[in-house]
């Protein structure tokens, strides 16, 4: 190959690179986010929304110690309003949460609810989901927050971090070995949403393909080196894949 070629060739390349980046951005901005309210307070669990009433929630999220959903606590959907700065709210009804009949408390297997609720004007929204993470060309983490609870304000999403290789994420963690088509997992953090000092795990992640993105899990458990999450050496944070929960949420 001539020097000519070659030059050309990297050009393209870099052009490639920065479509790719550019659409990912794009994405991620216009991409409609949810997050769970709970008691009145703004909580890290992200809402994958299925349509305009139904979401896939992290089952932790939504249940008490043993497991059943927690009917003492009061939960509301906010969304970003279908790509606007401000928020739609609307209450999620204790009994509008399915959560996953094979969940473990203990291990975390099939971290997985449904919620159900009523936004206002009835939006008919089409969310795609992207099935097979293993033809995914990347993957792109992110974390969605309100900025101003009362005022409905969001703030920017964060983006970035990577995953780690299979072999990495089944060191930490049995489930992960016996189950690596149904998470990733990635260390990245990111500052807390409420000032703590303790770093926080991104809330969702989306698969990458042919330049467009398509929300691919969200954030389920972590596994810690020490006592505390905020004081270990190492964590790392498992992902859990929506891909294999679809027929759960068409039942």
């Amino acid at each position: 190959m001539n020097i000519r070629a070659s030059l050309l060739l990297l050009l393209a390349l870099v052009c490639y690179l920065e479509v790719v980046a550019a659409a990912d951005k794009l994405d991620v901005v216009s991409y409609h986010a949810a997050v769970l309210v709970k008691n009145g307070k703004q909580t890290s669990c992200e809402i994958a929304l299925i349509d305009g009433s139904s979401g896939f929630v992290a089952a932790t999220c939504v249940v008490d110690a043993n497991g059943a959903v927690d009917t003492s606590s009061r939960y509301e959907v906010y969304t970003d309003n279908y790509g606007t700065r401000k928020s739609v709210n609307a209450p999620i009804l204790s009994g509008s949460i399915r959560v996953h009949p094979q969940f473990k408390t203990s291990s975390f297997a099939n971290n997985i609810a449904i919620v159900q609720f009523s936004l206002s004007g009835n939006p008919k929204l089409k969310i795609d989901v992207a099935v097979d993470h293993r033809t995914w060309a990347s993957t792109k983490f992110v974390r969605r927050s309100m900025s101003n609870l009362e005022n409905g304000e969001w703030g920017t999403p964060n983006t970035g971090g990577s995953e780690l290789s299979r072999s990495e994420c089944a060191a930490s963690s049995g489930l992960y070995s016996s189950n690596y088509f149904d998470f990733e997992c990635s260390t990245d953090t990111l500052p807390s949403m409420v000032g703590s000092q303790c770093r926080v795990p991104y809330g969702a992640l989306y698969g990458v393909i042919n330049g467009k993105m398509g929300i691919g899990g969200i954030y389920s458990h972590s596994v810690i080196q020490g006592d505390s999450i905020c004081d270990s050496a190492k964590t790392v944070h498992y992902f859990v894949l929506l891909s294999n929960f679809i027929a759960f949420a068409e039942n």
